[in-house]
């Protein structure tokens, strides 16, 4: 008589062979420091104040204009502040009486309209008058940025990367300029490290998960 087994038989306690795959973490921690500071590198050589033709960055500008504004005398101070809320608050006004309300207690906006505009206004061009309003003073204050802008760069010497008061400079502008710019160098460097950091520490993951899988299926 003979005798046939399907498996073979095996004695003694048995251990279960398991794939462990390596974590991925440390790929992503080693990306992350990589990418970091190839993002710092290119954060160094970004310039937030000037652009490449040479003109002073939107975002910038419009730092250095606050700036300005908030150091600036009262008559230009107040002229500002008050044609931004004549511009929050005119969306709310529901007749022509209102509108010149509201322009009575805001004397010290200086905005760009003929001298009869609010007497000719009525119920009849209300809404007219009003989109009207807000697009003057949308104008003048880009007018004026435009202004602070074109001013920037006067004080930018190329050759240095740096801001220099020339003589018969605007000295305001020039105090605005080096108020503005306190910390956004570093602001930039630290946004660009950043950036790179999670863009190579997620690279660096799935490169690695990647790379896992095409071993364990090679074994």
């Amino acid at each position: 008589m003979t005798y046939s087994y399907s498996t073979p038989l095996t004695y003694g306690p048995q251990t279960a062979q398991t794939n462990t795959k390596p974590s991925s973490l440390p790929y992503g921690a080693a990306g992350l420091v990589v990418g970091g500071a190839a993002g710092a590198v290119a954060g160094v050589k970004k310039n937030p104040f000037i652009d490449k033709s040479g003109e002073a960055t939107d975002s910038f500008s419009k730092k250095v204009f606050q700036k300005y504004i908030d150091k600036a005398e009262d008559a230009i101070k107040k002229s500002h502040e008050q044609k931004m809320e004549i511009y929050k608050d005119i969306d709310g006004v529901k007749t022509s009486d209102e509108l010149r309300a509201l322009f009575s207690s805001k004397p010290d906006a200086k905005i760009s309209l003929e001298a009869d505009f609010l007497k000719n206004v009525d119920e009849s061009n209300l809404a007219a008058s009003k989109k009207t309003i807000k697009n003057k003073i949308i104008a003048d204050t880009n007018a004026s940025l435009q202004n602070v802008k074109n001013k920037i760069k006067t004080f930018w010497d190329a050759e240095s990367k740096k801001f220099a008061k020339p003589d018969g400079g605007d000295e305001k502008i020039f105090n605005a300029i080096m108020d503005a710019k306190k910390g956004v160098k570093a602001k930039v460097i630290g946004k660009y490290a950043a950036i790179g950091a999670a863009a190579t520490g997620i690279l660096a993951v799935v490169l690695h998960k990647i790379i896992s899988s095409k071993n364990n299926t090679n074994v």
